[in-house]
């Protein structure tokens, strides 16, 4: 039950943050200048969403603690700016592994192609 409730709140929070991240700079002000407010919102939502059982009150517990951090976070931007350069250091190492997966799968193609011709031959 526990570990049901951390991955659904793990999930329902990773939603919310794409969420908050597409929303317009002044709901999101908004939503900053009201942490209390949002974290209210946020794990009742996650009950509502989740049905009204013990794993989903969990779960609505964990959000709440997930939107606190993160909100603390999106507050005091210059105490945490290792998280920033880390996700920046992430995304560099991302678009190498695509450029290397983008090279064997142009290769495998080729070499399937030319397989394909020895064979037609």
């Amino acid at each position: 039950m526990i570990s049901q409730a951390i991955a659904l709140a793990i999930v329902t929070f990773a939603g919310f943050a794409i969420l908050y991240a597409k929303m317009p700079a002044k709901v999101r002000r908004f939503i900053e200048s009201y942490p209390l407010l949002s974290d209210a919102l946020a794990a009742g939502a996650t009950y509502a969403f989740l049905g009204g059982t013990l794993t989903a009150l969990f779960a609505g517990g964990c959000v709440a603690l997930m939107t606190s951090t993160g909100l603390h976070i999106a507050n005091h931007k210059e105490d945490f700016q290792y998280l920033w350069d880390g996700a920046d250091a992430t995304r560099a190492a991302l678009r190498k592994v695509k450029e290397m997966l983008n090279k064997l799968g142009k290769s495998y193609r080729q070499n399937k192609i030319a397989i394909q011709d020895e064979q037609c031959n």
